[in-house]
């Protein structure tokens, strides 16, 4: 949809975004959902509940991507905050 309304194919978007932010769409995206779930980690939440509200459709999923880019487990990190 995002190629449409820019006029443009998925890989010219991917470069003009990486040469721009240094970031693909896919990292961009990611890192809005990470964002949004480290907020959301500090508040009275479930895991899932974080996932879901993230755009994850399961905690499993989320807490491996959660993990692969901050290198701690959702857990972890709450556990950090508080």
């Amino acid at each position: 949809e995002l190629t449409s309304l820019a006029g443009l194919s998925i890989a010219q978007l991917e470069r003009h975004c990486k040469r721009i932010f240094q970031l693909t769409p896919r990292q961009m995206i990611h890192k809005a959902r990470l964002g949004e779930a480290s907020r959301l980690l500090r508040e009275d939440l479930s895991i899932t509940e974080v996932a879901l509200r993230c755009g994850y459709t399961d905690h499993s999923a989320f807490s491996r991507q959660f993990k692969a880019l901050t290198g701690v487990s959702p857990s972890e990190y709450r556990e950090s905050q508080g």
